[in-house]
Parts: C-alpha cells; sequence; structure tokens
C-alpha cells in the first residue's frame, strides 16, 4: 500500500511569534463556537474532497493545535480516527504552554502516537525574544508529561540562527535537547518573512541576524553533534 497522508492546519494561537509569517491567528479573538465551526468546516471538506481513508500518517499543525480546548481538539481527532489505517502515525504540534498532564493523556486516548513540541530553544532570554510564552523548564516538564502519560514517539523543534546567537549558545539548545532523549529532533534555521515583526525589524536595520558565514558554522555544529 502506498503511502496516503493527511494534514489538517488548526490557524490558532495563544500568541503569534515574532518570527512567524503562517496563517495563525490570536485564538483569543474567536469565540468556543467559532473554533467549533472550523473544525466542523475541516471535516466537511474532507467529505466533499472525498477518497480520505486508509491513511497512513495524520498531522495536525498550525498554529497550534493544542490552543484549541481538549474536548474540541479530542472530538476531531475522533472523527479522523475511521479514516486511518490500523498502524498510522498521527501527530498533533503543541506548544508547551498549552500542555498539562490531563490533556496530553486525552490525546493518547484520542489516539494521538506522536507529540511534536515547538521547544525552539532552551535559553529563556531568546524565548522571551520570539515571543514565546513558555520557559526552559516549562518544555522539559512539558517533555516530562508527555513521558509519563504514554508517549513513546515525541520530536523536538529547535530554531538556529537567531539574533544573537553564538556557537556555544546552540550548542547548550543542543545538548539539552539530547538530554532529554527525544526520538526525533527538527532543527530549523530562520528565515523571515517581511510581513512578520522581525522581518519589518530586519528590514528597518533594526535587527541583526548571523551572516552566511555565521550560519553555515552553526549548521556544521548540528551536523556533527547530531551525526
Amino acid at each position: 500500500m502506498s503511502a496516503r497522508a493527511l494534514y489538517l492546519h488548526i490557524p490558532f494561537c495563544r500568541r503569534r511569534c515574532n518570527y512567524c509569517d503562517f496563517v495563525t491567528h490570536q485564538i483569543d479573538g474567536f469565540n468556543a463556537e467559532t473554533q467549533k465551526a472550523y473544525c466542523q468546516a475541516l471535516l466537511t471538506e474532507i467529505d466533499l474532497r472525498g477518497g480520505a481513508d486508509n491513511l497512513t500518517s495524520i498531522y495536525l499543525g498550525g498554529g497550534t493545535p493544542t490552543a484549541l480546548p481538549p474536548a474540541l481538539l479530542c472530538g476531531l481527532l475522533a472523527a479522523l480516527r475511521p479514516l486511518a489505517a490500523p498502524a498510522a502515525e498521527i501527530t498533533v504540534e503543541a506548544n508547551p504552554c498549552t500542555l498539562d498532564y490531563d490533556y496530553l493523556q486525552a490525546l493518547r486516548r484520542a489516539g494521538v502516537s506522536r507529540l511534536s513540541l515547538g521547544v525552539q530553544s532552551f535559553d529563556d532570554t531568546k524565548l522571551q525574544q520570539m515571543g514565546r510564552l513558555h520557559t526552559a523548564e516549562q518544555a522539559r516538564q512539558a517533555f516530562t508529561a508527555a513521558r509519563a502519560a504514554g508517549f513513546d514517539n515525541i520530536s523536538l523543534d529547535l530554531i538556529y540562527a537567531l539574533p544573537g546567537q553564538s556557537q556555544d549558545d546552540l550548542q547548550s539548545d543542543i545538548k539539552q535537547a539530547l538530554a532529554l532523549k527525544p526520538e526525533h529532533i527538527s532543527l530549523y534555521g530562520l528565515t523571515l518573512s517581511p510581513n512578520s515583526p522581525w522581518g519589518r525589524q530586519f528590514k528597518a536595520g533594526e535587527l541583526a541576524l548571523p551572516d552566511d558565514e555565521q550560519s553555515a558554522a552553526l549548521q556544521e555544529l548540528i551536523f556533527s553533534k547530531l551525526k
């Protein structure tokens, strides 16, 4: 059987990050009925398109899917499960500040087999600069809670080539990520859209980023540490 995958976009976040130019909206601006209507619209579109069954992968990204109330997100997952093959991988992206043990247990019961945790950095100063709402300690706590809830497939997202980031800074991020022993690590080089807050600051000369040589050195460090 060939791989068949479905990606669903949840366009809600508790707060938009300074580097972000994805289609996202601050969830506080949308009431519960609007959130529910969006999830129903996703299911309606799947029905209209047809052919979405025996899926080997279902991925809920964003935005921040776990910005939704647990009952709403788990209800959406319950509606998707009949479309999945028996051994399908079902992934949900999550930010540490949106998770607790009860929410994680609910996700497991809803059939989520993989968690993609948006840590981005273990440096609290860098997290604040990015506009993230969690701290490094909250990221570690979320990871530990996910393990306790039964997740045995966790991916950590990190960003490199951040403003002012040195090789020592990145090495610290990698070391702390490896200490958690995740099944997967994604490292993304920072890219800025002109429409993001950081993109506008960079265009105005108000934000300094690593140059090409510095970025390449950071990438070489990644290769050497995560070979």
